[in-house]
């Protein structure tokens, strides 16, 4: 019997949809990576957001088919999965909550609990999903307390992060999920979860900015203290820069080329050249100028929290793939003064075959926070047994005792009968031969109606 216990997780992206399958310890928590597996996306995916069911549905049961036939997991097939969240409309609302309290009493983790369930049940967020409640800070009479669990006072107030997008984000993951007929195991909100994994506690209590540059989005998480200041995901990426680029009449593969090979460069440094009759200059000054607007609106983002560069020392970490254009560190550095750096893998889990993509990890690392003692997210089918015959061993030569015969269906059944009974009208005919016979050599007839009486 297995008894292992397995984590899916699936991320699906503007560009991109991936998937990666590992056991998991309930015990310690750890997570142990088996495969992963990438599948382009064609237009499905948006801004984060799926946009065609029917068309994800064909690139994501490719990347789960690979998964079920990895050979450290076939011939278990996929039962659940965690999915997730990074699109436009994911962001943080603060809810405040104020309740007195019994002076005579400390703060239990019931109370607790039941106010991260009034902000969650907040009237504001009945049109939108809730991903996740982040508690920012507690005071228990006018007094900051990391832990409000057993203090005491008279009334306590707690400013709660409420993790939200739009309702059909969800709606088209159950809708895509019914149609692969998996169950989802949860939803992980991307830019919480990514953190976890690449910032240390002591870039969040110095202050920082966590920076995610994808596709068609880039998400900003604001730490300071220790404690989620803010998250946002604006609508750009550096798709944005390919799109600027093919509107100078280049191929989107052309565009994607010099993008990639150039990044940020200095006129002085641009080739004279012509690119498809499009000037090697024109191309560079468009990169540079999509590039400086993704950066120009993540530091707005920063600075709309009310912190300012000295209070977040521990600067700017950037990640995702779009980060990884020339010269980009350069261009933030050049916009604020704080340190900018691309952000790594904490080490928390085994990432040898997962160094492009963070996010999926990420989902990897927060579905083992949810996981429980019995989940599993893959099961192992169960084949049905069938009647296997029995061969007298003390009569080989009896070849009627060995009955190959499979289970007959009402029609078969039927048909067997009516054998039974042309067996049963032939020894009655035999019968009657028989007497025929008796009589030919003076026998005579015996009534047989008389014995049935």
């Amino acid at each position: 019997m297995d008894n292992s216990q397995y984590i899916v997780a699936l991320e699906i992206a503007s560009s991109h949809v991936s998937g990666a399958a590992a056991t998991f310890n309930s015990d310690n928590r750890d997570t142990y990576k088996k495969c992963s597996f990438e599948q382009p996306t064609r237009g499905s995916v948006r801004y984060g957001s799926i946009t065609n069911v029917e068309e994800l549905f064909s690139d994501l049961r490719v990347v789960v088919n690979k998964i079920q036939q990895h050979k450290q997991i076939s011939p278990r097939l996929v039962s659940s999965v965690f999915i997730g969240v990074d699109a436009r409309s994911v962001r943080s609302e603060m809810i405040v909550v104020e309740r007195e309290i019994n002076e005579g009493l400390p703060v239990s983790s019931t109370l607790v609990e039941s106010i991260l369930r009034e902000a969650e049940n907040s009237p504001e967020f009945k049109d939108l999903s809730v991903l996740k409640v982040v508690p920012k800070r507690f005071e228990v009479d006018g007094k900051d307390v990391d832990v409000p669990v057993g203090s005491v006072g008279s009334t306590i107030r707690a400013e709660i992060n409420v993790i939200v997008c739009r309702q059909s984000i969800t709606k088209n993951i159950n809708l895509l999920l019914g149609r692969m007929g998996l169950k989802l195991a949860g939803l992980v909100c991307v830019p919480l979860a990514v953190s976890n994994i690449v910032l240390s506690e002591e870039q969040k209590r110095l202050g920082c900015a966590l920076v995610d540059i994808g596709a068609d989005t880039t998400s900003v998480s604001v730490y300071k203290d220790n404690r989620l200041e803010s998250l946002t995901v604006l609508p750009m990426g550096s798709h944005n820069i390919t799109r600027d680029l093919t509107s100078l009449n280049l191929l989107e593969n052309v565009a994607e080329r010099y993008k990639k090979a150039w990044g940020i460069i200095a006129e002085t440094d641009i080739p004279e050249d012509n690119i498809n009759g499009v000037r090697s200059l024109d191309v560079a000054r468009y990169i540079k100028a999509r590039a400086e607007e993704i950066v120009v609106n993540v530091i707005n983002q920063i600075r709309l929290t009310g912190l300012n560069d000295s209070q977040l020392p521990a600067g700017i970490i950037l990640i995702g793939r779009g980060a990884k254009l020339n010269n980009l560190c350069d261009l933030f550095t050049a916009n604020c003064k704080m340190p900018v750096s691309l952000g790594s893998f904490s080490g928390k889990t085994d990432t040898s075959s997962l160094d492009e993509n963070i996010q999926l990890l990420s989902i990897l690392d927060a579905a083992s926070e949810i996981m429980g003692k019995d989940d599993t997210c893959l099961f192992m089918p169960t084949i049905a047994a069938t009647d296997v015959p029995q061969v007298d061993d003390d009569d080989d030569d009896d070849d009627d005792d060995f009955d190959d015969t499979p289970e007959l269906d009402d029609d078969k059944t039927k048909d067997n009968s009516d054998k039974k009974k042309a067996q049963r009208w032939h020894g009655t005919f035999k019968n009657f031969l028989n007497k025929l016979k008796d009589v030919a050599e003076g026998g005579d007839i015996k009534d047989d109606d008389d014995d049935d009486e």
